[in-house]
């Protein structure tokens, strides 16, 4: 209708990291692997018919990379790149696997959980 416009969020496709189950943010730039460019490029494939006029991403090689794909079939849409788009950083949680049945992993399980509800409260707060 007149006047509206519509977001379509996209989600980048697989890392090495995704698929070791590691906790990955803002604190490390870790690119797509093959199978994340192959979701990238159907993805893409998937979005060429729509009217889109903006294409947008935060800097990290695995968004960037991602939008780059959907871009790349709407060459006359702007292209944002902006860190304003990014994860949120994770610390020292970055880089560590919350799916092994080891007490390292459960601690960091739930430092990770504690952190999401706290973003969470944030965010229920206007933050």
């Amino acid at each position: 209708s007149r006047g509206r416009k519509r977001v379509y969020l996209l989600r980048h496709g697989m890392t090495d990291w995704n698929l070791r189950g590691l906790v990955q943010g803002a604190g490390h730039d870790i690119a797509l692997n093959d199978a994340g460019k192959s979701q990238a490029t159907y993805a893409a494939e998937e979005l060429a018919a729509l009217p889109i006029r903006v294409v947008a991403s935060s800097h990290l090689a695995r968004a960037s990379a991602t939008a780059d794909a959907v871009y790349a079939h709407h060459p006359t849409a702007k292209r944002l790149i902006d860190a304003g788009f990014g994860e949120c950083n994770y610390g020292e949680l970055e880089g560590r696997c919350l799916h092994s049945d080891d007490e390292d992993a459960r601690r960091s399980k739930r430092q990770f959980d504690q952190v999401s509800e706290d973003m969470e409260q944030d965010a229920d707060a206007g933050y």
